[in-house]
């Protein structure tokens, strides 16, 4: 119920987030802050000094930040220009926790409705410009409740890095991350999956450019020693850095759509710029299928490609040709389980 004030606690932060944001990078590492700017609630200072930017949400204690109203997404802009200058921020999260289409209706005019809300995104869009002329190489993380405001215009300006609110959920299925991934990756080329369990089929589920990982929670949940899981945690990440690259390619799904515990999932990722690429396979809980046999896509027919498998470092060389027509075969006998094979030209 803080948010409105959009101050640094001072008895938390007494001399404000400088502090923090000088230590951090003293490490070497970003500062993400995280922020929902659109949602005010009564008796902020928000509130008391500015009622005339705020439009009521029928049904809502809280109040919609108009940032359609010029001089309202001035003030906030300065004002989060402001936080990202003092801390040294390198990642501004921005959330949306309310249903706003109420507040929107309700400030139409008869002769002009949807006007409220064109205006309103309209601004939405103008404020991240803004922020991102003013701090060069600033990362925007687009959460709005996880992944409810994913469109053309707020992936050319911002990634999501928390794709879905499903994943709060400390045992939420890693199948959902799989159809997220299948979903989003020909339209949207950046975002980061969920991984809460260090293992290997949870965690391959979730690969992606970036990746969320919550491992630490999961842990004491299971009674287990963590430091006993770095080692694995350790070879997963590297995994994860290696193959990060072929995400900026071409992405082909090699299996239908499903949301079954039955089915399998698994897709190309190709770079045809570098002339390499993988095959991810996920076999579900209650697949009884143990192989894959599916033709790989955008190859060189006249070239040759060597292909490991991550798990055994067994190496195969193959026509590119015969890997367009016939494809590759992967074998996969647990349940869960997964498969990947790395593949480069070689010729």
């Amino acid at each position: 119920r803080q948010a409105g004030n959009w101050y640094p606690n001072r008895e938390i932060y007494p001399e404000g987030l400088k502090p923090l944001g000088d230590a951090l990078r003293e490490m070497g590492l970003g500062f993400t802050l995280w922020v929902e700017p659109e949602r005010v609630y009564p008796d902020t200072q928000l509130a008391c000094e500015h009622p005339e930017w705020l439009l009521s949400v029928p049904g809502d204690a809280s109040y919609l930040f108009n940032l359609g109203n010029p001089e309202a997404r001035r003030f906030l802009t300065d004002r989060i220009s402001a936080l990202i200058a003092e801390a040294g921020v390198t990642c501004y999260r921005q959330d949306f926790n309310m249903e706003p289409a109420g507040a929107w209706q309700a400030a139409d005019a008869p002769d002009r409705v949807g006007m409220s809300e064109i205006r309103h995104i309209e601004g939405l869009y103008a404020f991240w410009d803004e922020l991102l002329a003013r701090h060069p190489g600033l990362i925007i993380d687009n959460c709005a409740s996880g992944g409810r405001r994913i469109d053309l215009e707020t992936i050319s300006r911002s990634v999501p890095l928390w794709r879905s609110d499903v994943q709060c959920s400390l045992d939420f299925n890693p199948i959902a991350m799989q159809t997220q991934t299948q979903g989003l990756a020909p339209w949207v080329p950046l975002s980061a999956g969920c991984c809460r369990s260090p293992d290997r089929y949870s965690f391959r589920s979730a690969l992606g450019p970036g990746m969320v990982v919550i491992w630490t929670t999961r842990a004491l949940e299971e009674r287990v020693d963590f430091p006993e899981r770095l080692p694995l945690a350790r070879e997963l990440l590297a995994e994860l850095l290696r193959v990060r690259p072929y995400f900026y390619g071409d992405f082909y799904p090699l299996v239908p759509f499903s949301l079954s515990a039955k089915a399998w999932t698994a897709w190309q990722l190709h770079r045809p710029d570098m002339g390499e690429g993988l095959v991810l396979a996920l076999r579900r809980p209650q697949s009884e299928q143990t192989r894959l046999e599916s033709p790989l896509h955008g190859l060189d027919p006249s070239a040759r490609y060597e292909l490991q498998n991550a798990d055994t470092g067994e190496v195969t060389v193959a026509s590119g040709s015969e890997l367009l027509e016939k494809g590759v075969c992967i074998d996969i006998a647990e349940r869960p389980g997964s498969a990947l094979v790395l593949y480069r030209q070689v010729g």
